[in-house]
């Protein structure tokens, strides 16, 4: 569960198990698992593995130079693993805010996200070789789908990720949104 457990919970295991499935289902695909470790890093290392996913976690470094995605993929190291906290589980959980620079996550309303100072800096500094646009306003206890159909609208979401590869200096490598089926996240 992510802030109120009361809304609603999955248990790891059963989440990973569904992302070694996708995986299976597609080959091509990598993905970035960012992990809000609440748990002991050797509990989270225990849980990838009895997933599944183990056999399929990047082995190399999480610095510059990147594997190209073709080089992930001939190598079936198709998830990287990132975690908040603690990275010591095992030597393929990377440290997250070392890995990946961020911008800030909690904004009130969809003009926040417009705000020039939306794409500053936040977690991880400017040091990460990876960025990761937080894009979802926090309406807590629960998110609104109203609200990210308006925010994950293609001409919306395309002028945020514009605005902070330009700020940044780099392109995303990772756009949060609440409700990706919404709107055009996956289009931008």
């Amino acid at each position: 569960c992510h802030t109120l457990c009361e809304v609603g919970a999955t248990r790891a295991l059963d989440a990973l198990r569904a992302v070694h499935r996708f995986l299976v289902r597609h080959p091509e695909e990598i993905v970035i698992l960012s992990i809000e470790d609440e748990t002991s890093a050797a509990d989270t290392a225990a849980a990838i593995r009895a997933s599944g996913l183990v056999d399929e976690v990047y082995l190399g470094d999480a610095d510059r130079p990147w594997p190209t995605l073709r080089e992930l993929v001939d190598r079936d190291e198709r998830v990287i693993v990132l975690a908040e906290n603690r990275p010591d589980g095992a030597p393929w959980i990377h440290h997250q805010p070392a890995v990946m620079q961020e911008t800030p996550f909690h904004f009130r309303s969809p003009a926040a996200l417009e705000a020039p100072d939306s794409c500053r800096p936040n977690r991880g500094g400017t040091a990460g070789s990876l960025l990761l646009v937080n894009h979802w306003v926090d309406t807590s206890p629960a998110p609104r789908v109203t609200i990210a159909r308006r925010v994950n609208a293609h001409d919306f979401l395309a002028r945020r990720v514009a605005q902070c590869r330009r700020e940044r200096g780099m392109l995303p490598n990772v756009v949060a949104v609440d409700f990706y089926r919404d709107g055009d996240a996956a289009k931008v």
